[in-house]
């Protein structure tokens, strides 16, 4: 048996950036129609019961569900929750909960879960954005909104090492269309895969549409990588501006889930501030104390 558990310190970065956003979801999938009233049990497989909580906890997770789409969804999580639960009788049958590696996952799970529901908690602290602030990331960021463009891309990844692909950046560069870059990349004989994709400014990384902003159709960016060089090519490109009114929503949930995220890694490091951490072992690190016992 083979679970890929996590490093702790992998996890920890997880949640340290994830973002926690406290999301009040209405009772989607309703305890009523031909079930006994005030019955909770969804489904009996052989002697256990699946309850209509376990299927509205899984409904409401689901984004984008509405009051019309719920009990259409609903069929499909309580399905799969039968599906689940078939494996989860057989695999405590066969005691596979007791595999040291699968209490490991289970704990890490488990952790992980406490830690989320902890931050979400503390995360409610956010405030709501202002009309001002909204309207001021709005102006901030013209290329999301007042001035977003459409991209279509053609987005090169390609092995080799320094010696061999610098002698080719040129080339690559001078490219004005992607059957010109692939015909380059075929020259080469460079390793290398690549694809077209359309996307909006508002589906990119800010690092990426920061760079991407000032080029014109049939122009390059060159980006290092591990392994070799990434070209994206800005093969189309139209404008598509989008309403300061229209961008509201979606502004106003990021600051908040930005405040959110700042909270939380404020209160992380005002945790290791406050605790004593010695490394022990093949960790151990000369004089590392933190918090208020370091002197």
């Amino acid at each position: 048996m083979s679970i890929r558990v996590l490093p702790s310190s992998t996890r920890r970065a997880a949640w340290r950036s994830r973002l926690i956003a406290a999301a009040a979801v209405p009772l989607l999938f309703a305890c009523g129609g031909e079930r006994p009233a005030g019955s909770q049990v969804a489904a009996k497989v052989n002697r256990e019961e699946i309850s209509v909580h376990q299927v509205n906890f899984l409904l409401q997770r689901r984004p984008g569900v509405t009051a019309e789409t719920a009990p259409t969804l609903g069929r499909e999580v309580l399905e799969q929750l039968i599906d689940q639960e078939l494996a989860l009788q057989k695999a405590r049958e066969m005691k596979v909960e007791r595999d040291p590696v699968v209490q490991q996952a289970i704990e890490a799970a488990r952790r992980d879960i406490v830690v989320q529901a902890y931050l979400q908690r503390i995360g409610e602290a956010a405030a709501r954005p202002t009309a001002q602030e909204v309207q001021a990331y709005y102006q901030a960021h013209p290329a999301l909104f007042a001035q977003r463009r459409i991209f279509t891309l053609y987005d090169a990844a390609i092995d080799g090492s320094a010696g061999q692909v610098d002698p080719w950046k040129d080339k690559f560069a001078a490219a004005r269309t992607p059957n010109e870059l692939a015909a380059v990349l075929q020259t080469s004989g460079l390793a290398y895969s690549a694809r077209q994709s359309t996307q909006s400014a508002s589906a990119l990384p800010m690092d990426l549409l920061d760079r991407l902003a000032p080029l014109h159709e049939g122009q390059s960016l060159l980006l290092p990588r591990p392994a070799g060089l990434r070209v994206v090519m800005v093969a189309g490109l139209r404008i598509d501006p989008v309403s300061e009114e229209a961008a509201r929503p979606a502004i106003e949930q990021f600051l908040v889930n930005d405040r959110k995220r700042r909270i939380a890694e404020q209160e992380v490091k005002a945790l290791r501030d406050g605790a004593r951490i010695d490394y022990v072992g093949s960790f151990a690190q000369s004089g590392v104390l933190q918090g208020a016992d370091a002197k």
